[in-house]
């Protein structure tokens, strides 16, 4: 998924979220390249900024 203007490092950045070869949740800024794997809290934080998030897969 993509959740648009919802990077936490650059405030401007879109956020593509997907799992890893692990099967962890891992979020990537596609402005910015900030990578991070989320706490439930941060997860909830992102979507929520986000307005229109756009399914990729």
């Amino acid at each position: 998924m993509i959740y648009f203007k919802s990077c936490p490092r650059c405030n401007t950045g879109d956020i593509h979220a997907d799992d890893d070869e692990y099967r962890m949740f891992l979020l990537q800024c596609l402005q910015c390249g900030f990578n991070k794997y989320p706490s439930k809290e941060m997860f909830e934080k992102i979507v929520a900024k986000s307005k229109a998030p756009v399914k990729t897969s």
